[in-house]
């Protein structure tokens, strides 16, 4: 891991640089040298690595020191930048502070020279000291390298609303749960699925939820993800609006109704429906306890479904109740499943030979695996970065060693078989992709990650390396590294979008455990966690703490935290906090204590008013207040000139407008920006050229909007503008076009608003695959001017005159359509014969004036997702979707 360091920080002082250069001047040439020491040291380090991992206790000091050397040199280098940059400016404001630089200059190059001379130094010690016990200079000096389309296969196309396209085996198990559920004679109120960890009770479970026969037997269905630290009123409105469907306001009235209320609603429509809820990965009988009093304690039409390691949960919950325990997967079984992983029905499998000695060499090492599916998917993913026998030889060698010496951690069964394999697929891991699998410790246990921000995230952390010239495909190489851990089985997908991109994830809890055991041994960062009695992961005390990841409840001391002292070398904080918790005045302290930030994830934090003193996070690379209610940005936000993702989201519902400064303009290394809906310039004017690097603008206010302007964000490939009073003509020059644009929003609350042509920009954007209009149109562009590439079409209060699917059945594409609140007026829809050939979604919410629904026999053929909610007027739902899925 001191590799992984010491890439990481070379990169970052690399980067430094090329961009700072000019803050740098007088110690250049001492922080090259320095450079160049780390990179002659890192060719000792893989050796340094794996001896360290063993019980080298001397190699363990020194690698240790070896990552507080390679920090504190980027600490001192990246510090005096600070202090330069401002000094260094031109204007008449800044003559009197560079005047002062001169005279206090020459002593503090001296000083900053001493430094890094010093860390040099005892960097070159270090390297001495490996020699010493016997580390040799590796002679292999390739880099991490990113996959690219020719190196990493496919991504299988699966989807959140189905199941497990490799699942394998449990046919007898499922054939028992699906009796246990819909027998009639003998009803169960609670089935349990029970078992260790890594058996696959929740792929089990996620196999019986989207049964046909489990569809076609329930009408409502819901599911839970519970951890160790269970939120229970979460838990309980998660299910509810999942099993009911509720208006807006309903909803609002639901968050604001007591527990016990809340308890009643889930109840009653269990009592009153025929629901199937279930209730994932439950720790312990305290949270069953919890829990159980929104659920029937009779017999009722509805059942529930428990996952869980331990029986006596299963007890609890109903001791007449059936609880199943899944046996391992069998030897026939568990080849089936590690081919698949594995990749033998790849063609380069195919062609680079020695098929039969693989088969022997998978067969080897899949005996340790003891039918264990965790075990065998982890196994099968890690091999499947390899393509020649050799490499797997040197698989098998150290599955081997790994065995023989024991290296089995953690408490019970739940390692059996399972131990080994997860270690061994972390220290198979190319350092670049090191840091992104520890960065996932931050997480905690069920939680679903949202996907770009995680990119983004590793981006301003500096774990994805970059250059001007490629500066563009960042966030490809990112996603790309994500995508490797996902192949490799160290991550799960949770959801993804229609085009086959992962859009949200989940780490299994034992792959979390190790992620938080190896970030715990290296001294990755610190997780505090107050929801569980205030614990906290503890480092060496040799080391600082570079990073925080805080689990807040609402009496968290988080003021007195932060004034922490050892927390001074901070490069990231992630906290997660529950809504609303008061942490206006925690801001400022964040503020005057860690001027070094990279990274701030400080969400629904309630009322934030930002100071003008946020000027001082001038390393800041990725600030997200998403969710925390902030009424405007100072203008000091202009000097945050290394910022990539800016995400001020609020979850404010007033007529407030938040007030964006024309100061945004001067951020030019601004990627991603997110504004609440309501948004007003200070000034009438933004300069967008001056942020050309844009790549995400979300909720950018139309009455700003110029053309001319937004033409300049070339690398644009998210729009989203958005206006809360009457509209106007959405001018776009016939020379503007935005070939990067995959994604466009145009969302006017105001429905008395005149309507508007969208045929001009839709134009200027061909290759838009998902396309959202919430404005009046009244009539949608003639086919000729819509876009052929379009995925996913939304259209919210549209007004249109006429059919749309006469247009819209036209669109080969097309996957996912919803018509919400008004987006068509007539009384009577067709969709005609061979229409939407590839539509596998649709949505009909609130259409009040539908009465009739015509589907001819070869329209949507390929349709398996249906909802219709709030069309009181329709009749029925034509003869041939019967059988097609409904959503809630």
């Amino acid at each position: 891991m001191a590799e992984v360091v010491v890439s990481v920080v070379t990169s970052k002082i690399l980067n430094l640089l090329a961009e700072e250069a000019k803050y740098l001047i007088g110690v250049q040439g001492l922080v090259e040298n320095a450079i160049h020491e780390l990179e002659d040291l890192r060719l000792f380090l893989k050796e340094a690595d794996e001896r360290a991992g063993g019980d080298d206790e001397r190699a363990r000091n020194c690698v240790g020191r070896i990552r507080e050397a390679a920090y504190d040199l980027e600490d001192v280098i990246v510090t005096f930048a600070r202090k330069a940059a401002p000094k260094r400016k031109r204007g008449i404001m800044n003559a009197m502070k560079r005047l002062a630089f001169i005279f206090d200059e020459g002593f503090a190059l001296h000083q900053i020279g001493s430094e890094i001379q010093r860390i040099s130094n005892e960097i070159s010690g270090l390297k001495q000291n490996l020699q010493e016990i016997g580390i040799r200079r590796s002679t292999d000096v390739t880099a991490g390298t990113y996959p690219n389309g020719s190196q990493t296969r496919q991504l299988r196309r699966a989807f959140s609303h189905t199941v497990d396209p490799d699942f394998v085996g449990f046919q007898a198990d499922t054939k028992k749960l699906l009796k246990y559920l819909t027998e009639e004679e003998k009803p169960h109120r609670v089935v349990s699925i029970c078992g260790m960890g890594g058996l696959g009770k929740t792929t089990l479970a996620r196999e019986i939820y989207h049964h046909q026969h489990i569809r076609s037997h329930f009408s409502r269905f819901a599911w839970a993800s519970i951890s160790q630290q269970c939120n229970v009123r979460d838990v309980w409105e998660g299910l509810l609006f999942k099993l009911s469907s509720f208006t807006m306001d309903e909803k609002i009235e639901i968050k604001n109704s007591s527990d016990d209320e809340v308890a009643k609603k889930l109840y009653q429509v269990q009592r009153d429906q025929k629901c199937l809820v279930i209730l994932d990965d439950i720790w312990n009988i305290q949270t069953w306890d919890s829990l159980k009093h929104a659920f029937p304690s009779e017999t009722t039409a509805s059942k529930l479904l428990l996952t869980t390691r331990y029986t006596e949960v299963a007890r609890s919950a109903d001791r007449d109740g059936i609880q199943h325990q899944p046996q391992c997967l069998d030897e026939k079984q568990g080849w089936e499943l590690f081919k698949k992983k594995a990749g033998f029905e790849r063609e380069i499998m195919s062609k680079s030979g020695n098929e039969k000695w693989k088969e022997e060499l998978g067969g080897q090492m899949l005996k340790h695996c003891h039918g264990l599916p965790l075990a065998i998917i982890v196994l099968g993913g890690l091999l499947s970065t390899k393509q020649t026998a050799y490499e797997w030889e040197r698989v098998r060698d150290n599955v081997e060693q790994y065995i023989s010496k024991g290296e089995i951690h953690g408490n019970g069964d739940s390692f059996l078989g399972v131990s080994w394999v997860l270690g061994l697929s972390f220290n198979d891991l190319p350092y670049h992709l090191k840091p992104c699998f520890l960065h996932l410790s931050h997480f905690a246990e069920d939680f679903e990650i949202r996907v770009k921000e995680l990119c983004q995230i590793w981006i301003a952390e500096g774990f994805i390396s970059s250059n001007k010239q490629d500066r563009s495909s960042i966030e490809e190489k990112a996603y790309q590294c994500f995508v490797e851990l996902v192949q490799r089985c160290m991550v799960q997908d949770a959801k993804r979008g229609w085009t086959g991109r992962i859009s949200t994830c989940r780490v299994h809890d034992l792959m979390r455990d190790l992620s938080l055991e190896k970030a715990q041994e290296q001294n990755f960062l610190q997780v505090i966690n107050f929801r569980n009695s205030g614990t906290s992961t503890h480092l060496m005390q040799i080391c600082k703490v570079r990073r925080l990841a805080i689990h807040l409840n609402n009496n968290a001391p988080l003021l007195s935290l932060i004034q922490n002292a050892e927390y001074a070398s901070l490069r990231s904080i992630l906290c997660f906090n529950p809504l609303w918790t008061p942490c206006g005045q925690v801001f400022g302290q964040l503020i005057n204590n860690f001027h070094m930030l990279r990274v701030l994830k400080f969400e629904n934090a309630g009322n934030l008013e930002l100071p003008i003193e946020i000027k001082q996070f001038v390393h800041l690379r990725f600030l997200s207040l998403n969710g925390s209610c902030v009424k405007q940005l100072p203008s000091s936000i202009g000097n945050l000139e290394c910022l990539e993702t800016l995400d001020v989201r609020t979850t404010d519902s007033s007529n407030i407008s938040f007030k964006i400064p024309s100061e945004i303009g001067k951020l030019r290394q601004l990627r991603h920006l997110y504004l609440p809906h309501r948004s007003v310039l200070r000034r009438n004017k933004l300069r967008l050229s001056n942020v050309s690097s844009l790549r995400t603008l979300v909720n950018f206010p139309m009455r700003h909007l110029d053309f001319n302007e937004l033409a300049h964000l070339t690398n644009l490939t998210k729009l989203q503008m958005f206006d809360d009073r009457s509209s106007r003509e959405l001018v776009v020059p016939a020379s503007i076009k935005f070939n990067q644009l995959e994604s466009l929003g145009i969302v006017v609350e105001n429905s008395a608003s005149v309507a508007v042509d969208v045929e001009p920009i839709l134009k200027s954007c061909s290759q838009v695959y998902k396309l959202q209009l919430a404005l009046k149109i009244q009539k949608l562009p003639g086919l000729d001017h819509f876009l052929k590439s379009l995925i996913k079409l939304v259209l919210v209060r549209t007004f249109l005159q006429e059919d749309p699917m006469s247009t819209l059945g036209n669109l080969q594409a097309l996957k996912v359509l919803g018509l919400f609140k008004f987006a068509f007026l007539g009384s009577e829809m067709v969709c005609s014969e061979g229409g939407f050939p590839a539509l596998e979604s649709l949505s009909l919410v609130e259409q009040y004036h539908l009465e009739e629904w015509r589907v001819m026999p070869t329209a949507l053929p390929k349709l398996r997702r249906l909802k219709i909610e709030g069309c009181n007027r329709l009749r029925n739902v034509p003869q041939r979707l019967q059988d097609v899925r409904f959503a809630y």
